[in-house]
Order: structure tokens, then sequence, then C-alpha cells
């Protein structure tokens, strides 16, 4: 049975370790009780392997300033934070100390415990944003320093309606907030009607994984007004003063694991001042007093593809 001398105290029953290169402990897994004393309460790292549906990892890590980084909770703990109180099986702190996310279910996936089960498992959270009230069961909750939400991320399985531009949407995925709690971008779960500088355009990235809501692709300025979004479904004709057209749509790509299959490539249309921006592959400006846009929707033809394509 090994002790590591750590900034929070002496951690017993070590089973392994990993270091820094000047000795000082990195991470390790513990089979002992311990108690962590922090700003938001005494934590007691994972210890027990007793629940089959429980991750065996690190039960705690360090930054090399000898702050936590990680720890892994033996049971469900109330975290109170700013905006707040959140149980959580996992939180990871910023280097000075803050907690940065707190993830209310760490469950691994088996064959004996799969997604569905961890789902079934989670409890919905409600939070009453600036930009909607939202009733849903959430992977993580991400904070800035001050504690005030960055983002959140949802279960596959949940929806959520919130509004921005003057109108309601229904997202998937998550969102991100600006520090003040304003809405700084969302994942629209199906092509959706955005009015924009240079016309209507369908709003949908079919390119999205779910992975968590940090970054999404329909994005917000401080204000209120629209950044940028991504077009999986929308051709744009492009008109100098000329008559000269340009074409902008969606690109093609081979799918990664069958060379005969192919997958839509989103536009990402970008807006600031009096410009707009296109990529596919490459990024094309235009100043958009300069130009003449027309949008031409094939949201259910583009959507149809985007879905085959996230199915394989």
């Amino acid at each position: 049975m090994r002790e590591a001398n750590t900034k929070y105290g002496i951690l017993k029953g070590v089973s392994s370790c990993e270091t820094y290169s000047d000795g000082e402990i990195k991470s390790c897994r513990l089979n002992e009780y311990n108690l962590i004393e922090t700003p938001y309460g005494l934590l007691v790292p994972q210890y027990e392997d007793s629940e089959a549906r429980r991750k065996y990892k690190d039960s705690i890590s360090f930054y090399e300033n000898g702050e936590i980084k990680s720890i892994s909770l033996n049971k469900a703990t109330e975290i109170e934070m700013k905006s707040d109180v959140y149980k959580a099986e996992r939180i990871l702190f910023y280097e000075s100390g803050e907690i940065r996310c707190i993830f209310p279910l760490d469950g691994k996936v088996t064959g004996y415990w799969t997604e569905e089960n961890e789902y079934e498992l989670a409890e919905k959270l409600s939070f009453d944003l600036k930009c909607g009230k939202l009733d849903n069961k959430v992977i993580n909750i991400r904070f800035y320093k001050d504690g005030a939400i960055k983002s959140i991320t949802l279960w596959p399985q949940e929806r959520a309606k919130i509004k921005a531009l003057d109108q309601e949407l229904e997202i998937h995925i998550g969102l991100s907030l600006y520090q003040d709690g304003l809405l700084e971008s969302c994942e629209p779960i199906q092509p959706t009607p955005i009015e924009t500088p240079i016309g209507t355009i369908m709003a949908y990235d079919c390119e999205s994984l779910g992975i968590n809501g940090d970054i999404n692709s329909l994005k917000f300025y401080r204000s209120g007004e629209l950044k940028s979004l991504k077009s999986s479904t929308d051709i744009i004709e492009i008109t100098n003063k000329e008559g000269n057209i340009t074409i902008i749509e969606p690109g093609s790509k081979t799918h990664p694991f069958n060379n005969e299959i192919k997958m839509t490539v989103p536009v990402t249309i970008e807006f600031e001042d009096n410009s707009v921006s296109f990529t596919v592959f490459e990024k094309e400006s235009y100043q958009i007093s300069d130009y003449k846009f027309t949008i031409k929707n094939s949201a259910a033809m583009m959507k149809s593809q985007c879905a085959s394509c996230i199915e394989l």
C-alpha cells in the first residue's frame, strides 16, 4: 500500500501513480478512503470498484502546480455553483482552482452497461437561461471561472427549445453562452430558416457529432445578431455588377469507411460588418453591397442525404 504527498495532504491507498518529470504526482488511482478539502466542500475520490457501471480510471489528477485537475468521486456529490447546486460523479478544474466542468454521471459504456442504461439513470436538470428554460438530461455543464455557465451538453436523445433572432429554435447536442449569460451558439436539430443579411438560409449542420455543446454551427454576436451558420441544404447564387454568377453549394467527400459513399460537406457562412464569407473547402469573401445573392433551398433532398450519412 502506498501513500502520496500532495498539496491537499497525504493520499492513502495509492494503487497506481503517474508523476511529472520532477517527481511531483500527476495522477493516481486509490483503493482507500481519502477526504479532499476544496473551496467547493469535502470531496471523496473514487476508491471503490463495486459498481459495474463506474469507470475505473484515475481517482484524481493534478496540474504541475499541484492544484487538482480532475477528480472522479466515489459517490455522486452535491456541488454548489453560482447558478445552482449540481450532483456530480466527475469534476474538472481550472489550473487556478475553479471548477471547469461537472459530469452528473460518469459511467462506462460496455456490453453490460449501454449508453441507453446510462441515459435512463440520468436525471433532468432545469436551467433558467436568458434564451429560455431548459428541462433536460445533460452529459455535462461547463463553467467560466466565476461560476457562470459556459456551455451545456445534452444527451443525444434530448431536444430543447430556445429563443434567438426573434424566433423559437429547436436544438440538440447543446448550447454555449457568453459570460453574461447571452446565447453564443446552438445546434439546430433540423434545417431551420434563419433570416440573414443576404436572405433566408436553412441552418443545419449534417456533420454535427454531438460531442459537446461548447462549439456549435449557429453562432451569435453578444449583441444577439447572427455571426455565422452552416447550411447543408442551400445553394447560393452570387451575381456581380457585370451579371457574372458564382455558385456556392454544399460539397461532398468520401465516407472514411466506405469509398462508395459520398458525404455532404456543409457550407459555413460568416457575417462581419458588410461582408459575408463562404467556406466549403476554401474560404471566399464578398462585400454584401457589391453583389446580389439568391438563395435556393433544397432542404428535403439534402436533409435526406445528410441523415443517411449520419446513420452510417
